[in-house]
Order: structure tokens, then C-alpha cells, then sequence
């Protein structure tokens, strides 16, 4: 599996001299890797990312094909007065500007998807670049597995309560950072082990990753996939969700995630459970996106709550030409385990063995660009909402899933107070002169976290 650090945003008023200098000199120095607007690779490369909003246009498009290589573009961009810099790993992201800009360099890691696993098969190194099909073919092939991507073109999301949280098992081994400095370093928990903690929160606010050293195990087969079911089973499918995160009930080996669907086209309200139990025991194209997520702990009559909610909002927004709104139940494994596990959070096993908490995403898609900003705003209200009612009924958690929050959640702020400070310092250690703060300026920056 892999961890992708994305590093932009949408700037405009530039210099439009010093951008198009910076890119010539990186044709020279990376002869045959850069492309400019008009030629098939850069066009190819702009239609492949997978939100139509983040199809943007930057002044050029860099391939790197070594960590090197992306010590080259961050010091052109740190030393260019007005240069911006864009990272791209799968392209997944429905934030604007999180992944491309209108102006500036993007940096395109997909060549970076270098995959192995060393002679004993407990770790897989994976480049920053590769796309959750290629490794998972990979390890297919030897009789392993990691934990992943649910879907083959992003990053990391997928957790299956038997194996924690993906995060957990990048091993004390290796991430490969390239830093503002020029430096290209190791990080684990005994070499520059602060830059290995924040690697869990800090992702494009500290340099680029570009290797990835993952836990990797044996796996046999297993049981799963989706089942659909009509509007009417609603109520039953939510009383069968609380019921599995009721903590009484944990089984390790097993995961669902509980989807909503309404489709306008089709005039269609479903709900879909994708499921997985670890033993053999018996997306739509060209369209605009966005998504969110809020966390709280499970009740049946939450879950019937944030349902309602939902059930409202599509109402609100059901007059949007090619709506598609989904509604997602994620249930959340136990942060750290009661048998003495070890985990790289740094965590003391049992300080986080709560079993009962639920990541809710609303994802909404819609076809023209006049109803973009009413179904941003629907969305937020949709996230406001469910956060209203599950803080009055004490049940509201505050942590904010990296893969699905929006550019306007306050991901970092969630983290608590004090790591925050940590992850400041660390930054300010690692990347003194605030390049990854004012050069590539999107995600979610620590410098934009309130006080």
C-alpha cells in the first residue's frame, strides 16, 4: 500500500515570466520528463484525474522518476520568486487545487509505483506514486496482502477491524521523505522518528514521501462483496449496522460499510452494504464531486438520525441536474488492542479501545458547473447538521478522516491542540524556511489552523 502526500492549490496573479522560466529550466535539467500544454502527455495527464473540477492546467507537468528527481523540482520552486508547486500521486482528490492548479509546476508521482517485499514477505515497499491495483496485483500474485484502497485509483482509506488502521502498519522500517533542504532521508521510529510521528497527520505540509514500508501478510481467500436493497429496508438495514458496531459484537474478522444511494436520473433511493469477513466463510464519469465526513459514536437511533438528515439534504438538492448523493456508514476498528500489540501511533495499547465509532461521508456528484456552489454549500450544511446533533447528543467525536474530508474541514485542528504544536515544530524543524507553507500551498496546512 502507499501514502500520498498532495501539495497544492489554486493561485492566480503570478508571474507568469517566472513560471514558464521555471519550467524551461526543469526541461533542461530533467530532459524529456516535463510537458507543456498542447501535447498529448500533458493533455492525457489532465484528463486522467478523476474529479472534473481538479482538471486544471499549470504551466507544466513534471515526471519524476526518482526521489532525486523531486529534490530537483522543490528547489526550483523554493528559488523561483512566484513559483507554485502541485503534487500528484492517484489524482483522486475532489478539493480543488489539492492535487493541480491554473498556474505553476505539478509534480506527477505516478512513476514512482515501484513495488517489492523482502525475503521473509512482512514488508512491502511501495513508491509514492503507485495506485492500490498495482499493489494489490502484486502481492496477489505472491499469496499477500496489505491494507488499502477500496477502490484501485486511490490512496489510503480501506481498514478491516482484524488489522487496525493502514497507518499503523507503516513499519518502524522506512518512509523515504524528500525535504525542502535538498535532503533526501529516512524516517522510523528510531531515524528522525518526529518526522515519522507526524507522517500520520502532517501529509503535504512537510516534504514528499516517497517510498513506503508496509506491514504485509499472509492472506488467503476471503469472503465479500456488495449486496443492493431496496428504499423499504432502510430501517432494517440501519438497526443491522448498530447492531455490528454495538461493542459486544466486535468480530475482528469482519467489515461493512453501510451506502445510501439517490440517483435524480433514475429517480432511485437504495442502500448497498459492501461487505468483508476475513476467512473463505461464505464510480460515475465526468462528473463534479465533492465529499465530507464527520465522526461519531453509534446508536441506533444516530444512525436513524443522520439518515433523516441525509434524506433531507437529497430532498433540498434534488432539483440539481445529475445528482448522485451517497451516504456511507465506516466502521472504525479499535484505535490500539487489549493484548499488548505494539503500533506505530505511539499509542499505549488499551488507551484507545473504544469499538463503537462510525465514519460518516457524504459524497455528492453533480454534471454542470452553474449548481457547484449550492451543492458545496448543501454539503456543508448536510456536515453541520449531523455535527449539531450528535454534539447535543453527546455523541459527536472530534477527529476528521484525512481520505474524505473536504478543503474546508479543519483535518489538522482535530488532531488536538497539542499535537498540533508537535506538528509545527517538527515542520519548522524539517522545513525551516516554510517552502511546503508558501510554495505549495494546498491540503491542509498547518499554517492555516486556527489558534
Amino acid at each position: 500500500m502507499f501514502f500520498r502526500l498532495l501539495l497544492p492549490f489554486l493561485f492566480l496573479g503570478l508571474s507568469t515570466a517566472s513560471l514558464s522560466a521555471v519550467c524551461l529550466t526543469l526541461s533542461k535539467l530533467l530532459p524529456d520528463q516535463v510537458s507543456f500544454s498542447n501535447s498529448t502527455i500533458y493533455d492525457d495527464a489532465v484528463a486522467s484525474y478523476f474529479c472534473v473540477q481538479e482538471r486544471l492546467t499549470p504551466n507544466c507537468m513534471v515526471r519524476a522518476d526518482s526521489a532525486r528527481d523531486v529534490v530537483v523540482v522543490i528547489k526550483q520552486v523554493e528559488t523561483t520568486d512566484g513559483a507554485i508547486l502541485s503534487v500528484r500521486g492517484g489524482g483522486h482528490s475532489a478539493n480543488v487545487g489539492f492535487a493541480n492548479s491554473n498556474t505553476g509546476i505539478t509534480l506527477d508521482l505516478r512513476s514512482l509505483n515501484h513495488i517489492s517485499v523482502n525475503g521473509e514477505g512482512n514488508v512491502t515497499s511501495v513508491g509514492g506514486g503507485a495506485l492500490w491495483s498495482e499493489v494489490y496485483e502484486y502481492l496477489d500474485e505472491r499469496g499477500l496482502a496489505v491494507l488499502g484502497g477500496r477502490v484501485g485509483t486511490v490512496g489510503v482509506d480501506y481498514r478491516s477491524s482484524h488489522r487496525a488502521w493502514v497507518l499503523l502498519l507503516i513499519t518502524s522500517q522506512t518512509s523515504m521523505w524528500s525535504l525542502p533542504s535538498g535532503d533526501i532521508v529516512n524516517a522510523n521510529v528510531t531515524s528522525n522518528a518526529d518526522l515519522f510521528a507526524v507522517l500520520k497527520a502532517g501529509q503535504n505540509n512537510l516534504g514528499v514521501v516517497t517510498i513506503f514500508d508496509l506491514l504485509s501478510f499472509k492472506q488467503g481467500l476471503y469472503w465479500g462483496g456488495g449486496i443492493g436493497y431496496a428504499e423499504s429496508a432502510v430501517s432494517a438495514q440501519l438497526a443491522a449496522f448498530a447492531d455490528f458496531k454495538t461493542p459486544d459484537n466486535l468480530d475482528p474478522d469482519a467489515e461493512i460499510e453501510q451506502s445510501f444511494l439517490y440517483s435524480k436520473a433514475k429517480e432511485l433511493h437504495i442502500s448497498k452494504n459492501n461487505m468483508f469477513y476475513l476467512k473463505p466463510i461464505a464510480q460515475p464519469a465526468n462528473l463534479l464531486g465533492v465529499w465530507a465526513t464527520t465522526t461519531f459514536k453509534s446508536s441506533l437511533a444516530g444512525l436513524q438520525d443522520v439518515y433523516r438528515l441525509w434524506n433531507s439534504s437529497v430532498t433540498e438538492l434534488s432539483s440539481v441536474d445529475g445528482l448522485v448523493s451517497s451516504l456511507t456508514f465506516q466502521a472504525v476498528p479499535p484505535v490500539t488492542g487489549e493484548d499488548g500489540s505494539v503500533d506505530t501511533f505511539g499509542l499505549a495499547p488499551g488507551t484507545h479501545p473504544e469499538k463503537d465509532l462510525v465514519i460518516c461521508l457524504i459524497a455528492n456528484w453533480w454534471s454542470d458547473t452553474t449548481d457547484s456552489a449550492r451543492m458545496l454549500n448543501g454539503t456543508k450544511e448536510f456536515i453541520a447538521a449531523v455535527e449539531k446533533n450528535t454534539e447535543a447528543q453527546g455523541t459527536k467525536v472530534p477527529f476528521t478522516y484525512l481520505n474524505y474530508a473536504a478543503s474546508w474541514q479543519d483535518l489538522i485542528q482535530s488532531i488536538g491542540e497539542e499535537q498540533v504544536k508537535f506538528l509545527k515544530k517538527v515542520a519548522a524543524k524539517y522545513d525551516p524556511n516554510g517552502v511546503f507553507q508558501t510554495k505549495a500551498p494546498g491540503g491542509f496546512k498547518i499554517s492555516r489552523v486556527r489558534s
